[in-house]
């Protein structure tokens, strides 16, 4: 057996166990019983299915190649430029791993599909977009297979859109108290009930903490410190002088209670909030459907945001200065650089990419408003149907209103309807951007979370993280979804 398959195999243990000893956690049992079913779900797809899809993909690509004719030949390749002898080498690469197939070498393939890809959107001629497009096709239907196997495999199983926490470490519960005790002068009988970190979540800690014996304080607190990792936003200091402003606006977040920005408490820069009720109904690909209302008071929600006036913020907020196509632009880039690091290569993120970049600048068109960056349900507490707080500005920044529309578009849908989500938004009294802009976020969105779920992917085939929440990503096969993703959003910008 593969060393990856046994990775899966030891992450499925390693779930169980914890499951056998940690008996408190009975909320989280069936959410870990059905990520290690998931995880060998996947197994199965990847040692069963997958071959089966590799070989047609292949085939489709030896098809491809076949089908260049001697004027795209001469319109991508003519002249010994680098660029033409880059897609010449690539081309008989290709053509020798699909006229021998081998299931060790197929990330090899995808990532050199991915590079042809590339080249192939950069060239700029017609008859090479034509076939730039077929790749995409290729390589989505490659993903469906995968996915539509997942799915198959997994309708009898109940869906749960909790996780295991990823984010850890030791802390002084004494330290912490005194900290508090301090901050909050009249407090000094205060006692720490329980603590511990909340589940979900890749660039910060977030711990809960119950206090007993307070007399100016809230009982239940939040934490939120800075944590190094993979996934990276904006310190724990620049969301806490943004919740103030914000807070006192009347935006429904969190209140903000103090900061300790030296690290020597937790070990970390951390934030301290009273904790908001409510609780996250599903994430960026869990969307159960809800009620009309709902919906509607999420849009509501954001229009709020988006109507306070860019001054309020000053000069400290993030791309304050810059245009609005330079923050799309930064992201793409470095989008790119984080995915070429993975073992998660594809010609459809390629198109996307290219597509993206080329197209950035319509996006200074519209008025620049505060803009959440992650505005989706992982990042809303719901209660009756309210949005009761909005949590995680680490990506908040001044830029288009699009970019947060079009990140919420497939939440949008799951929980009713796309266009009674705009409506709502609209009826609050704010304009809405263009459907070029709106359709550039869509795609912008699917591609930016894929490129997440492509870096935990890739971390988890490399044994860096395990564990449910990573499984969770894995097994349900979010990376291959995004893929789907892209593909239907890159239908929108070409319609629109």
């Amino acid at each position: 057996m593969e060393e990856r398959s046994l990775h899966y195999l030891k992450s499925v243990v390693d779930i169980l166990q914890r499951l056998s000893v940690e008996v408190k956690l009975r909320d989280e049992h069936s959410t870990d019983l059905m990520a290690a079913r998931r995880l060998l779900d996947y197994l199965q797809i990847e040692t069963v299915i997958a071959p089966g899809a590799a070989e047609k993909y292949l085939d489709e690509v030896r098809r491809l190649l076949a089908e260049v004719d001697q004027t795209l030949t001469a319109e991508v390749v003519g002249g010994e430029s680098e660029n033409s002898e880059s897609i010449r080498e690539i081309g008989a690469q290709l053509q020798k791993l699909a006229d021998k197939p081998d299931p060790k070498q197929f990330e090899t393939f995808l990532a050199l599909t991915a590079k042809l890809q590339k080249f192939l959107t950069q060239s700029g001629v017609s008859s090479a977009g034509a076939l730039a497009q077929s790749l995409m096709r290729a390589d989505s239907e490659y993903a469906q297979t995968l996915f539509s196997s997942g799915l198959e495999l997994a309708k009898k199983a109940e869906t749960d859109n909790k996780s295991g926490a990823t984010n850890q470490l030791s802390y002084d519960e004494t330290a912490l108290l005194n900290f508090i005790v301090d901050q909050f002068p009249g407090n000094e009988g205060a006692e720490i009930e329980n603590s511990g970190f909340i589940p979900g979540g890749q660039s910060k800690f977030t711990l809960s903490i119950d206090l007993s014996g307070v007399k100016t304080l809230p009982r239940n607190l939040i934490l939120r410190s800075d944590a190094s990792g993979r996934f990276s936003g904006a310190s724990v200091g620049y969301e806490y002088r943004l919740l103030k402003i914000l807070y006192d606006r009347g935006v429904r977040v969190p209140k903000p209670l103090a900061l300790e920005e030296t690290g020597a408490i937790f070990g970390a820069p951390f934030m301290l909030s009273e904790r908001a009720s409510g609780a996250t109904i599903g994430h960026m690909f869990n969307l159960p459907a809800q009620d009309k209302a709902t919906l509607i008071d999420v849009a509501r929600n954001l229009a709020t945001i988006h109507k306070i006036a860019p001054g309020e913020f000053g000069d400290s907020i993030d791309n304050a200065k810059a245009p609005t196509s330079d923050k799309f632009l930064s992201w793409l880039e470095l989008g790119q650089r984080d995915l070429a690091q993975t073992d998660r290569q594809s010609a459809t993120f390629e198109l996307a990419f290219s597509w993206l970049k080329e197209h950035a600048k319509m996006n200074d068109r519209a008025p620049r408003v505060l803009v959440h960056g992650d505005y989706g349900l992982n990042n809303l507490l719901i209660e009756d149907s309210r949005v009761m707080a909005i949590l995680d500005w680490e990506f908040a920044h001044m830029g288009n209103p699009a970019y947060d529309l079009g990140y919420f578009y497939f939440m949008a849908r799951a929980l009713g309807s796309w266009e009674l989500f705009l409506e709502a938004y609209q009826n609050s009294g704010i304009p809405l951007p263009d459907e070029d802009q709106l359709n550039y976020s869509i795609l912008f969105g699917a591609t930016r979370l894929g490129v997440q779920c492509a870096q935990a992917t890739s971390a988890f085939n490399a044994r860096l993280i395990g564990g449910s929440d990573a499984a969770r990503v894995v097994s349900h096969q979010y990376f291959n979804e995004s893929i789907l993703r892209i593909s239907e959003a890159m239908e929108l910008v070409h319609q629109s």
